[in-house]
């Protein structure tokens, strides 16, 4: 589970921590949890697991994961995940045995960012289409038309076509959802007769591949994930379906949901116009 050692992403945890972090990556396998967070949280754990060497983790206390976050300049989201991911480790420790409680409680809860959706303009997009290769300009489509994640491109088969176009797919904690694409894109997927970004080992590209095949297509900062939310921003303001923009992109919460929808200027001025009265 821990992977080959190819960078600091990759680093198995640290000589203290095998035994336990081994144990608890398999209780997340058993109760099937999805490989994305699995391997996300790991990461995490790891990262922490050397960051605090030599201790192991029944000796870390409150004060030691206090003073490591602090040391830390990472965005309040990335704060927020890494946090998530030192409590459920922690949790696990407790439950089996290993700890009486948990020194993840003392740490503050960190508020989620203010939303701030960044849709990709259409006329990048397009030219992003245009210069891309096929296989590239496929993925984009899937991010920016079908509102995929990276790890759910990187996964699309064949197979995952269903009746009428519409693609299934499993996103966080593999949760299945069924978006419809247009006529060529699901026509091209089911001509590929297995993954649609094949591996020379017989599997998918990875997530980080794709991300950076991505990003290499797009100009400037814009990314995969900004091209989600371009899908989430004209999705919404074609429909003014909050609801229906939530499960094609497969949120549990509609609260997450509105991170994603940049409201234009003169949606606003147009709301606000209802509140005028005349005197």
């Amino acid at each position: 589970m821990t992977g080959h050692v190819t960078g600091p992403d990759k680093r198995p945890p640290a000589v203290l921590w095998v035994e336990d972090v081994t144990s608890w990556l398999e209780f997340m396998k058993a109760v099937a949890f999805s490989k994305y967070t699995i391997e996300r949280r790991r990461t995490d754990v790891c990262l922490c697991s050397h960051d605090v060497a030599p201790l192991g983790p029944t000796e870390v206390t409150p004060e030691v994961l206090v003073a490591w976050m602090a040391g830390k300049e990472w965005v309040r989201d990335r704060r927020r995940a890494v946090i998530a991911s030192v409590k459920s480790f922690f949790a696990w420790e407790v439950k089996a045995g290993r700890i009486s409680e948990s020194p993840v409680d003392v740490l503050p809860k960190v508020r989620a960012s203010l939303p701030n959706p960044k849709p990709v303009p259409d006329d990048v997009f397009i030219e992003a289409l245009r210069g891309a290769d096929e296989r590239t300009r496929l993925m984009l489509r899937l991010a920016g038309e079908g509102g995929l994640r990276r790890q759910e491109i990187a996964q699309v088969k064949s197979d995952d076509v269903v009746e009428g176009g519409w693609l299934s797919v499993f996103g966080k904690g593999e949760k299945p959802r069924l978006v419809p694409l247009p006529e060529d894109l699901a026509g091209v997927i089911t001509a590929a007769h297995g993954w649609l970004f094949p591996n020379k080992h017989g599997g998918h590209l990875s997530v980080q591949h794709v991300g950076k095949l991505g990003e290499a297509a797009l100009p400037g900062r814009w990314t995969l994930h900004k091209l989600r939310h371009r899908f989430a921003t004209t999705v919404y303001r074609g429909t003014d379906d909050l609801l229906a923009t939530q499960q094609l992109l497969g949120h549990s919460s509609p609260a997450t949901t509105q991170r994603y929808v940049l409201v234009a200027p003169e949606r606003l001025r147009q709301a606000a116009r209802f509140a005028v009265v005349m005197f």
